[in-house]
């Protein structure tokens, strides 16, 4: 089975050489002289055969212009989070929903003058960061309930079970 980081490795992959409309093997390529090893070592770590070292992490981020293995990483630290009542979960959601549309706003008017400055380019790096920490954290919230509810499930199918 596929470990989530060469999940999102091999997913990074597809991604960037589509988008930049190149062969997949020319990217493998390309990443495997910036990581100084083999194509097949890079099969490797997209397959989940061998681990991707860590330091390597920062250069892939790099070149694929996106955090999505940096994230695939966190998603691993299994951080427990507190599921908050209900009042509170809709107040997080709407908060991120608000600063989902704050975000579009702000990229609408980046390109308003037709030109995208490297201050507002960097803004709404920042802001994307942001927003996908948020959705991470409703995540998180999400597994953390449905983990819960899971074992109480289970705990009470056992109870039932001794009567």
């Amino acid at each position: 089975m596929q470990s989530t980081v060469a999940r999102a490795l091999d997913d990074e992959f597809q991604r960037t050489a589509k988008a930049e409309g190149i062969a997949l093997d020319e990217l493998v390529a390309q990443i495997a002289t910036l990581l100084n090893c083999r194509a097949r070592q890079i099969y490797n770590y997209r397959c989940g055969k061998t681990p991707l070292p860590a330091e390597s992490v920062p250069v892939l981020c790099r070149r694929f212009r996106s955090q999505a293995l940096l994230f695939a990483l966190v998603s691993l630290c299994d951080e427990q989070v507190d599921a908050p009542d209900d009042f509170d979960l809709v107040r997080l959601v709407s908060q991120q929903a608000r600063k989902h549309l704050s975000h579009h706003e702000r990229m609408l008017e980046a390109f308003e003058d037709g030109v995208i400055s490297s201050a507002e380019l960097s803004e709404l790096e920042n802001s994307k960061d942001r927003l996908i920490r948020g959705v991470l954290e409703l995540h998180a919230i999400a597994v953390d309930d449905y983990r819960r509810r899971t074992k109480l499930d289970k705990e009470r199918c056992g109870l039932n079970s001794h009567k």
